[in-house]
């Protein structure tokens, strides 16, 4: 998913702190903030609220990478 994201032009920053994460603009660049002491989880539930706002049909997928996009996202 994280590929996917960067590929959308979204920039991955693995981070410590008290924060959940998510989308934010840095200097005009988009950047998906993921903190660095959360579960897998949590990192999948913060880049699926990321791609569920960018146009996911603009690159490939493999049909499999996008079903478990596309579910992940239908839980939000």
């Amino acid at each position: 998913m994280a590929d996917a994201a960067t590929r959308l032009g979204v920039t991955i920053r693995w981070e410590k702190g008290n924060f959940r994460g998510g989308r934010c603009v840095i200097a005009g660049t988009p950047v998906a903030i993921l903190n660095r002491s959360h579960p897998a989880e949590a990192h999948l539930s913060v880049l699926a609220s990321v791609l569920k706002e960018l146009p996911l049909d603009t690159i490939y997928l493999k049909p499999a990478v996008r079903e478990d996009i596309t579910a992940l996202i239908a839980r939000l």
